[in-house]
């Protein structure tokens, strides 16, 4: 089977967590003996190389760096509101996107869409359903679902795009549940959550990294790991930490990612010690 999906994240380098989980999903299908090809926005972090047979198309809707704002986390600040810039960039944007779904369709002849995040890539892709003819997938990720709640015109372009869809997938049951209330039908709703390859974390470098960042090897150590937005209430564990510290005073904790909170969530943990 030939699968064409439509994202606004895909990792542009080693250790890029932004679409992290579609390329893994693309990958699987790759080994699983699909075709798969991947339409993402271009970016100037983006590092070409082989993707272990995954396709990936990557379009350019504006001239230059400066603005390449939609998608890879950049589109929302903190995840909180919208930045101003992107409503102005989202025609060239859908129109780009649109474009180079619709030239690979004519070369490769998909035998099925799967647009990921309600807006922009669901509502991208059930246009190009509608153009076609191919069945589509959309999967919700959560800040998509986020949008709609808080915006009537993104809400009205995630159900363009629920209407064309034979199944909308949900990581949570929390965001399926969001998105019936937004406008999609329950009926073509499933929650599946997030695959996990244990292996991968099986790594033996626990030791490495404690001397890396001074931790001691019997240390106690909290880990966090995501997107440092305000929905991930990393604020909320450095706040706790004194009174961790207070009750378990060889306690580490430790907090990995990037985002519009970095130097904030640092100051944070400097003015907790």
């Amino acid at each position: 089977m030939k699968v064409c999906m439509i994202t606004s994240s895909y990792p542009r380098h080693a250790g890029d967590g932004a679409g992290s989980y579609v390329r893994s999903l693309a990958r699987t299908l790759v080994r699983m003996g699909h075709a798969v090809h991947v339409v993402a926005p271009y970016d100037p972090l983006a590092v070409a190389g082989d993707d272990e047979g995954v396709a990936l198309h990557r379009f350019r809707y504006v001239p230059g760096d400066r603005l390449c704002l939609v998608g890879h986390g950049r589109s929302l600040e903190a995840d909180t509101r919208m930045k101003r810039i992107v409503p102005l960039l989202m025609p060239s944007y859908i129109a780009a996107a649109i474009a180079r779904a619709l030239l690979l369709h004519r070369r490769q002849h998909f035998d099925l869409l799967h647009g990921h995040w309600a807006v922009p890539g669901g509502a991208i892709a059930g246009v190009v359903s509608r153009l076609v003819g191919l069945p589509l997938v959309i999967t919700l990720h959560g800040s998509d679902v986020y949008v709609t709640e808080h915006n009537r015109l993104y809400a009205l372009a995630a159900r363009t795009g629920y209407r064309r869809a034979g199944c909308v997938t949900a990581v949570s049951d929390d965001l399926r549940r969001r998105a019936v209330g937004a406008g999609l039908v329950e009926d073509i709703s499933l929650t599946v959550p997030c695959g996990v390859d244990p292996a991968r974390y099986a790594c033996g470098e626990a030791d490495a990294l404690r001397a890396r960042w001074g931790v001691p090897p019997q240390a106690p150590v909290i880990g966090a790991l995501g997107r440092l937005v305000h929905k991930k209430g990393f604020e909320h564990l450095i706040a706790a930490m004194p009174a961790v510290l207070a009750a378990v005073p060889e306690a580490y904790c430790v907090i990995g990612g990037e985002g519009d909170l970095a130097a904030d969530l640092r100051a944070r943990a400097a003015a907790c010690g």
